[in-house]
């Protein structure tokens, strides 16, 4: 058989007709593989890989590769330069801060004074988080709430991940606050929908321009993301600027991601109902009754107990009267992302 010169625009087809037995070729189409490198071997990077940037990370990185390093002489003095302090970091125990002893020892006991079998201390458990933790983080943010309706993740982070992947779609927006955690941008690239900024006030505490909200939502808008206590800017809102973003986001039908990761630490010497931290869930339901959003509430240990590294964060879905988190199964939806995901469980 003689070969053509080009052997991707033929193909050797083995055909049995009726009368006789016989191999016959027949020219096709050339492929294009428009992504071909030199080496002919077709790699192409996903845009779900692509589209995300972490932008605080990338300038601060660029910024530090630019300064000038410890120890170098001062351009304008000749004394070295003291060491830098990096004020970005957003780990306690990089500053020297260690976890309290209450949860070192909780973790040690149950480990090592036969409190857990060894399959819940060192087995796979349930790719949604173990049945005992679950209800442990029930306990803690609101006994009303089902264990089934709780899923451990690897740290608040990806409890956002989760919330945002589940609503947002291609084409869809979400409100996040401005200033805010850059996390919620690059979440919103990866799954293709747009980020779209409100504004916080910083001459009222940093509560959010209710009118900016009215303005930025549309009939793309997925949920309002909310920061409380906020990250970067420190607040922590009143239980009645927690009721006006909850109406808003009832009155415009949209459900409510609170990132409420830094739970609790609030510092405020007046320790009144201004600056006592309440789970905006909890607000929702003792304040708006059935008249409430569906709120999907991200938290963790980091912050509070100073682990970052331990990596345990939740997402709690707390649904509204009508159900309507469960009938669009979302809670199904996360399940299913919790299955492929890398979880602290």
């Amino acid at each position: 058989m003689t070969l053509p010169a080009k052997m991707d625009q033929v193909v050797v087809v083995e055909r049995k007709p009726e009368d006789a037995t016989a191999t016959t070729t027949e020219p096709v189409t050339p492929v294009s593989h428009k992504s071909a490198k030199p080496n002919g071997m077709k790699v192409e990077l996903s845009p779900l890989a692509s589209r995300p940037k972490n932008r605080i990370r990338i300038f601060v990185e660029g910024l530090l590769q630019s300064a000038r390093r410890e120890g170098e002489p001062d351009s304008k003095t000749g004394e070295p330069l003291p060491k830098r302090l990096d004020l970005s970091l957003g780990d306690p125990t990089a500053l020297g801060l260690a976890p309290p002893a209450e949860a070192e020892d909780a973790v040690v006991s149950a480990v090592k004074d036969g409190l857990m079998t060894t399959k819940q201390v060192h087995g796979y458990q349930h790719s949604c988080g173990s049945p005992a933790f679950r209800e442990a983080i029930c306990e803690e943010i609101s006994p009303g709430v089902s264990p089934d309706s709780v899923f451990v993740t690897s740290g608040c982070s990806q409890a956002l991940q989760f919330a945002l992947t589940a609503l947002a779609k291609e084409g869809s927006n979400v409100l996040v606050p401005n200033p805010c955690f850059p996390l919620y941008n690059t979440i919103c690239e990866h799954v293709g929908a747009e980020a779209r900024s409100y504004s916080l006030l910083p001459e009222r505490g940093w509560e959010a321009c209710l009118r900016d909200l009215d303005a930025k939502l549309d009939d793309n808008t997925c949920c309002l993301l909310v920061c409380n206590p906020g990250n970067p800017t420190s607040h922590s809102y009143s239980q009645d600027h927690l009721c006006d973003l909850l109406r808003f986001a009832y009155d415009k039908r949209i459900p409510v991601v609170a990132d409420e990761v830094y739970a609790h630490m609030t510092y405020d010497p007046r320790a009144d109902e201004r600056s006592t931290f309440q789970w905006m869930a909890d607000v929702a339901s003792q304040q708006l009754g059935r008249n409430r959003p569906p709120v999907l509430s991200c938290s963790a240990l980091s912050k509070r107990f100073l682990v970052p590294g331990w990596r345990c964060g939740w997402l709690a879905l707390h649904d509204d009267a009508g159900r309507s988190l469960v009938q669009a199964g979302i809670s199904n939806g996360i399940a299913a992302l919790c299955q492929i995901g890398v979880t602290t469980n």
